[in-house]
């Protein structure tokens, strides 16, 4: 344990202060502050017993250790939690983009039960899985032009680099670990064995035809 929440002094949104002994940094930080999180303490373990190269993976040269957490500081010392590193996308534009935060928003969506993003050809694309009881509820009746406008809107919400280049649908549920993760790692396979009929628009979010049906 590295943070705690305090009744008498907490953060909305936030993961606490430090645990007494315990210091945090942010390693590498954006413009926004957001970058690894890394800690000194008793709590911090020593490393890998008899795997050294993991060790020195999991610690810097000065002795701190790498959480994998991307998040930031604000000026009173809560710690804000953003993503994990190895879950953040990196698009051809550069821009990094934490995909729980957009997909919160893209989940708004009524016509879907869930959406994943991904980077596809450097750009951010949705592989998404739609909500048929409310297709039905609508009819069908131009659903490919309403799907799009409810994910404008949504988009709108965001930059401009976090808004869907592309979208591709399919109908069984999102790939998930046993604790409800999403396995991100088979998102890629999926998204293109979605779209191998579909070339997505840069400009907007599209679906193919097959998949609306």
């Amino acid at each position: 344990i590295l943070t705690q929440k305090r009744v008498r002094a907490a953060r909305v949104g936030s993961d606490g202060r430090p645990v007494a002994g315990v210091t945090l940094r942010i390693a590498d930080a954006d413009d926004a502050g957001v970058g690894e999180i890394e800690a000194q303490g008793p709590n911090v373990f020593d490393g890998y017993q008899g795997d050294l190269a993991a060790t020195r993976a999991a610690f810097t040269a000065d002795g701190w250790f790498r959480t994998g957490d991307l998040g930031h500081l604000d000026a009173d010392g809560f710690l804000h939690i953003v993503a994990r590193s190895r879950e953040t996308i990196v698009l051809s534009s550069g821009k990094k983009i934490f995909p729980e935060a957009v997909e919160a928003v893209y989940g708004n969506c009524p016509l879907l039960s869930e959406i994943a993003v991904l980077s596809a050809d450097g750009l951010l694309v949705g592989l998404a899985v739609p909500d048929l009881d409310a297709i039905r509820a609508v009819g069908g009746v131009r659903l490919r032009e309403r799907l799009r406008d409810e994910l404008a809107a949504l988009g709108a919400q965001l930059p401009p680099h976090q808004r869907l280049a592309g979208l591709a649908c399919i109908r069984e549920p999102l790939p998930r670990t046993h604790l409800g993760k999403l396995r991100r790692h088979l998102l890629p396979a999926l998204y293109a064995g979605a779209h191998d009929q579909h070339t997505p628009a840069p400009a907007a979010p599209v679906i193919a035809a097959s998949d609306a049906a």
